[in-house]
Parts: structure tokens; sequence; C-alpha cells
């Protein structure tokens, strides 16, 4: 009797590995390498499903306006610091969001972009509310 290999699992289209562009930012006293988010499907699914992440890497969310906005942890495997930042690029709000947790996270103030990194990372690389970060790399890509 032959035994067949079981199927390969499929996965679910927010499971696909994703092929985003990246830049890389110092933020603090750090360089970090971080995927961009801008388009609808990419902002939806963030960090979904990651076991891991490197500790100089995360994920820039680039939106069209400065406004509320509140994250949540649905489908997200690893705990992630989030820094709001408004249209200046001014940091209004570092906090800390949990795996799992389907509460929103809200900005305390608008905001046009969001960073995702690895729990505990912001503080260690000396960021602040009120801090200016420069975009301007993100106007050519990563080399890897």
């Amino acid at each position: 009797m032959r035994v067949r290999p079981a199927p390969a699992p499929q996965l679910s289209a927010l499971e696909q590995p994703q092929s985003l562009s990246s830049v890389n930012l110092r933020l603090g006293n750090q360089d970090f390498i971080l995927q961009v988010a801008d388009e609808d499907a990419e902002l939806e699914k963030g960090l979904m499903f990651r076991k891991s992440m490197p500790s100089n890497e995360g994920m820039i969310f680039i939106f069209d306006s400065a406004a509320q906005r509140a994250f949540w942890m649905k489908n997200t495997l690893i705990d992630l610091d989030i820094v709001y930042l408004d249209r200046d690029a001014k940091i209004v709000s570092i906090k800390t969001m949990r795996s799992k947790d389907l509460t929103g996270i809200p900005s305390d103030h608008p905001a046009m972009y969001a960073i995702e990194l690895n729990a505990g990372i912001a503080k260690e690389c000396g960021l602040a509310v009120g801090q200016i970060i420069d975009l301007s790399p993100m106007l050519r890509p990563a080399a890897r």
C-alpha cells in the first residue's frame, strides 16, 4: 500500500508572504529596515501571521491624510510597539500592543503615519513623543 503525502496547506490571501518595498530609516539611535504599507490590502494586513521579526525591522503605514487612527492586533502573533506620527512626522504617541488583542489602540492625536516595531524597541532606541522623524529616506528604496 502506498501512502500519499499530505497536500501542502493552502494559505489564505492574508497569510501569503508579502513582497513590499522597504526603506532604511533612522529611528532614535538605531537604523531600521521598514516595510512600506501604503495600499489598502497592505494597510489592512500589516504584520499579521508573522511569528517573529528581526529587531532592526518593522513596518511603516502611510495614509493619505492625518486622522485619528487605531490599530488592533487581530492575527498578529508578536507584541509590537506602535509609533504614531502626524503629517509633519512628529511623534504624537507611542504605545505597546499585545499579540492577538482585538482592542483598538488609538493615536493620541491625528496621525498620518504609524510605525510598528517589536515591543520594547521604541524605548530602547530612545523614541519619545514630540521627536521629529526624518522621512526623507522614504523617497529611495532600501538596499538589502
